[in-house]
């Protein structure tokens, strides 16, 4: 029997690159792949997202 593995990909919008990396990079533990002016990606456990820096595109209350 075959195995289907799905991977996935996400971009989401961060209003701050540094608190994005400290909670991913450093709480979770992602490793950080390439690094892009205004952008992040990181490996989620297997997965691959990414982190934009659209501060306008934010949605949800401040954490501030």
């Amino acid at each position: 029997m075959a195995v289907i593995v799905t991977l996935f990909h996400f971009s989401f919008a961060v209003d701050d690159l540094d608190k994005a990396r400290k909670f991913y990079g450093e709480l979770l533990r992602c490793p950080e792949g390439r690094k892009v002016e205004g952008r992040i990606d990181y490996n989620f456990f297997g997965h691959h997202i990414v982190a934009h820096l659209y501060p306008n595109e934010i949605v949800g209350e401040s954490t501030a």
